[in-house]
């Protein structure tokens, strides 16, 4: 492949910049063991799919963009091992087999794939993400039609394999949590997916003691020590992906209980105009991007995806030309172009402090993974009032409530009014399936008050989960419900007199959209329900 070839696609259809591919080039040079598309990936210069069809172009190949269905001969006949090592998917299709490849240089593959076949064959390039999601799927529905963990004659026999097995399971299903629970009966495994903790298996209390000697074990927790609280971490891998499980460990009545959270190192940072804002929201989260200064808090609860938001805002605002710094507990995703720093209270680098050595540092960004203490505060605060970008999360229920903790943390209404940039407060909704919706007319006069508030009309078409193949009890998937605080002028007023009941006064005869707002939309557009919104908001 010509390096400099996809160099000039890529710039004569406007998808790179000159000193873009300047860098890359230089990057590629001194590291010498990736190719060029992979390299303007990794940056987020240009996009995957722009990178497979220019590439397309190089080689005569065609860019797959069907359903990646496959062959079950086909992968029977190569075996899956073989499949993920070489990141081919074999489809079946009107045209027959064909074979769809990440790489259009990977000679050996095709010419293997030929001579098995004893013939040649249709060859396509795909999209590595969407490659390795179809080759997961496969792998899991293999898995779920051979041994299921809760079918294993022997669990105790073989509880580090269990263990494994279950990591793996709740990977491939997305959970975000592994609960490990132990009961007057039975030890409780659940996961919680897209918010909802879903029950998987039981397993008999015999095995509570050595299951949780395993974890503690990987995690370098004492063994046997059941009597404490423990926080810890260890790395798992899956298909050679890391995955960072932080564990966390209380003792019961019943026995230790666990919980398992789980974050991949490997997952790609979502765009931020694909989070789901509604249009005002998004409208003004744009319009305070490009402030040169100031902070910006993302508030919600736990789990709401504020660290989500902050990769995708700092993604879109990084550059070759801007020096942004995070300090984080833990580094949840490896971005580019930029410095990120770990927390590590045993060597002193906390956020406070982090954010105090920082600004000797150069930054134009600081992103602060969360406010906890008064130092950080102060520290952020300072951050914003020399000039820089600052972006941060804080753990209170509304936007105005941001206002009210930061004011608790020490910092003078006066200089929040002044250096407070934005505040965005979100929540996470489970989508209705696309596949098996369904309609149904609502009445506001048949609904209790609670409920009729997220109806826009006194008759209204809303659509109802149902429940197929391809979701979750007619879910799949979240998008944001948010809430945007813009502090101009008039706001800004309010704050240092300290009047928030006149601020929130303001902000709705402003006709702002707030959180029921932003629901109300989303049911109106048929992605999510009023019991997803009422499950979520109230």
């Amino acid at each position: 492949m010509n390096n400099e070839r996809l160099g000039h696609i890529l710039l004569k259809q406007g998808l790179i910049q000159p000193a873009q591919l300047d860098f890359c080039l230089s990057v590629q040079k001194n590291n010498g063991r990736q190719k060029l598309g992979q390299v303007l990936c990794h940056y987020d210069f240009v996009d995957e799919a722009s990178i497979a069809r220019a590439i397309a172009c190089q080689v005569g190949w065609e860019v797959f963009e069907g359903d990646y269905v496959a062959d079950e001969n086909m992968v029977s006949f190569f075996g899956l091992d073989f499949l993920f090592e070489r990141m081919v998917f074999p489809v079946k299709s009107n045209q027959g087999i064909i074979f769809v490849l990440s790489r259009t240089d990977d000679t050996q593959t095709t010419d293997m794939i030929s001579q098995k076949m004893n013939q040649p064959m249709i060859f396509y390039i795909g999209l590595e993400s969407s490659l390795r999601k179809a080759l997961e799927a496969l792998s899991k529905h293999r898995k779920d039609q051979g041994t299921k963990l809760n079918q294993a004659a022997a669990i105790e026999e073989r509880l580090n394999q269990w263990f494994e097995d279950c990591l793996n399971q709740a990977i491939t299903q997305s959970a975000s949590d592994i609960h490990i629970e132990s009961s007057q009966k039975v030890i409780e495994i659940r996961f919680r997916i897209d918010g909802i903790l879903s029950f998987v298996q039981a397993l008999p209390l015999k095995c509570l003691a050595r299951l949780v000697n395993i974890i503690f074990h990987k995690a370098e927790v004492t063994i046997s020590d059941f009597g404490h609280f423990h926080d810890a971490r260890f790395l798992h891998r899956y298909l050679n992906r890391p995955v960072d499980v932080r564990v966390s460990h209380i003792p019961s009545v019943y026995g230790s209980s666990l919980v398992l959270r789980l974050l991949d190192k490997s997952k790609t940072v979502t765009d931020l105009s694909a989070l789901g804002y509604g249009p005002q929201p998004w409208q003004l989260i744009q319009k305070n991007l490009v402030k040169p200064d100031g902070i910006t808090l993302i508030v919600g609860p736990t789990g709401c995806g504020k660290t989500t938001t902050l990769y995708a805002i700092l993604n879109h605002l990084k550059s070759i030309d801007c020096k942004i710094i995070t300090i984080e507990d833990p580094v949840e995703i490896q971005l580019p172009l930029m410095t990120q720093v770990q927390i590590n209270e045993k060597r002193g680098i906390s956020f406070g402090q982090a954010v105090r050595a920082f600004l000797r540092h150069d930054p134009d960004i600081v992103l602060i993974g969360e406010i906890r203490d008064q130092l950080t505060a102060q520290e952020a605060l300072r951050a914003a009032m020399t000039g820089h970008q600052v972006f941060a999360t804080l753990h209170t229920n509304r936007a105005l409530g941001a206002i009210l903790r930061l004011h608790d943390l020490g910092l003078p209404l006066t200089h929040m009014a002044d250096h407070l940039s934005m505040i965005i407060a979100q929540r996470l909704v489970r989508k209705l399936c696309p596949v098996c919706k369904q309609k149904k007319k609502l009445y506001k006069s048949n609904l209790l008050e609670y409920q009729a508030k997220y109806l826009n009309e006194q008759e209204q078409e809303v659509f109802v989960a149902s429940g197929c193949n391809t979701c979750r009890n007619g879910f799949l998937g979240q998008t944001v419900v948010a809430e945007v605080l813009s502090i101009n002028e008039v706001a800004g007023e309010f704050i240092a007199r300290g009047d928030l009941v006149g601020l929130k006064k303001f902000i709705r005869e402003d006709r702002k959209p707030t959180m029921i707002d932003d629901a109300k939309r989303l049911i109106a557009e048929g992605i999510t329900t009023i019991e997803e919104a009422l499950r979520v908001l109230g």
